[in-house]
């Protein structure tokens, strides 16, 4: 935790606030053949809405949602009132937005790399868009930790000596050290789901949990062994025989999963490794 929180406050503080706010959902893949096939010169309609009106329009599947807002102001130009618009507004004022969606087509991106249109053109649905007023930037602030994060940038030492909690006021103590825990160690297993299964069905899996140090190994629990299917759930906790005040500072939690045809309880020379180890 202590080492994520520096990379985080640099990308809040250096992030586009109208970028975050209106995250576009886009691919960089080439447009597949059987969606170019459902495209006439190059052109789509798309119907865009204000209030209760709406005007369907033909543009180029390679403009950008820029270009068009651009290209569909100065057609209604003369026409502004009959979409609710206000006569000093202009496409800088507006922004695209899936109808019924919270999801946004703007930028510079060719409507092509857009996922809903490809969506749209794929079903065969009319593509409806909402000519909306931009959200508010401000309105995405970061807001204010409750709780103080141990870290070089908040002026909180992360020295075990001044987090303990031994001598203090414990109304005033934000922030504890770990090595004040007198219980054991553990961690909660949820489960794994698996994209594509191996051709071999006839399979069981299981994840076992090291503590490391250095060389030495700790402790080592393990779940139990399940059937290897598409999504395999344990929800359980396995539980440490070491208190986490007695862990070694620079311990290492590695978890590592196993797959084969013999049962968990069997050698690990006859189980392959399914899965890099992570720490």
């Amino acid at each position: 935790r202590r080492r994520l929180v520096t990379p985080r406050t640099i990308e809040v503080t250096c992030r586009d606030p109208k970028l975050y706010s209106m995250h576009p959902w886009i691919t960089s893949k080439p447009l597949p053949d059987y969606l170019l096939s459902k495209i006439v010169n190059n052109n789509i309609f798309i119907n865009i809405h204000r209030a209760t009106t709406s005007q369907k329009i033909k543009v180029p599947i390679d403009d950008s949602p820029d270009l068009i807002l651009q290209s569909f102001f100065t057609k209604m130009a003369k026409k502004k009132s009959l979409m609710n618009i206000p006569e000093d507004y202009s496409e800088l004022n507006f922004v695209l937005r899936v109808s019924g969606r919270d999801e946004y087509i703007v930028g510079d991106t060719p409507l092509k790399n857009f996922h809903w249109i490809r969506q749209c053109l794929k079903n065969e649905d009319e593509i409806h868009l909402v000519l909306d007023d931009p959200p508010d930037p401000n309105q995405d602030e970061v807001q204010k930790e409750e709780w103080p994060l141990v870290d070089d940038c908040t002026g909180v030492s992360g020295y075990h000596e001044q987090l303990t909690i031994d001598g203090k006021d414990h109304e005033r103590v934000f922030t504890i050290s770990l090595w004040d825990c007198n219980r054991k160690f553990r961690v909660k297993i949820i489960g794994i789901d698996i994209p594509v299964l191996p051709r071999n069905t006839d399979l069981t899996v299981f994840v076992e949990a090291n503590i490391q140090h250095g060389q030495q190994l700790l402790s080592q629990k393990r779940t139990t062994a399940k059937p290897f299917t598409e999504e395999v759930l344990w929800n359980t906790w396995l539980e440490f025989d070491i208190k986490i005040k007695d862990l070694p500072k620079g311990a290492l939690l590695t978890l590592q999963v196993y797959c084969g045809k013999a049962p968990a309880s069997s050698a690990k020379a006859n189980l392959h490794l399914h899965d890099s180890p992570s720490s």
